[in-house]
């Protein structure tokens, strides 16, 4: 959700992490950034946070006193990343282990005041190809409690949202 409507980017932007692995793996010092990959503004995980194989799990930004989301995220990275949501603007959340090397890019174009408070959802089944092409991804179609659209912590709907691009 790189443009949240019920609360401030700076407190309610998250992304999701699913292990496609058999094994669990403990996502302390992931580190999340944007198109920039910019180490100064990116946001890490700093608690042992274990995912068990198949599992999605929800990274949010921002201290967990300033989500107001009935939905808690596993874990939230601090003050950044900060995602550009403007009409037109290209950016990625980049994932990197925490060793530095990075894992995973999942481009989006924002749609400004259209995609506020609508995630954007890989189309189909998590690949670790699939995700790395911005025509594989699509507005999530999913009203999850709070008035905002997505799918935290959970499988995406195979439907993508048919009022936005």
């Amino acid at each position: 959700m790189f443009d949240p409507a019920k609360c401030a980017d700076n407190n309610c932007e998250w992304i999701e992490v699913f292990n496609a692995t058999d094994s669990e793996v403990d996502l302390l010092g992931l580190r999340i950034q944007d198109s920039q990959l910019n180490a100064n503004a990116q946001g890490t995980v700093n608690v042992s946070l274990v995912a068990a194989p198949g599992q999605y799990v929800m990274l949010g930004k921002g201290p967990e006193a300033n989500w107001t989301y009935m939905i808690k995220a596993d874990a939230y990275t601090g003050a950044n990343p900060a995602f550009n949501n403007g009409n037109g603007t290209m950016d990625s959340a980049a994932i990197l282990n925490a060793n530095g090397i990075l894992d995973q890019t999942a481009p989006y174009t924002a749609a400004g005041a259209l995609s506020a408070g609508v995630s954007w959802k890989l189309n189909g089944m998590p690949s670790a190809v699939a995700n790395d092409m911005a025509a594989n991804w699509c507005y999530s179609p999913n009203d999850f409690g709070d008035g905002d659209l997505g799918s935290p912590k959970a499988a995406n709907d195979m439907a993508c949202n048919p009022n936005l691009p």
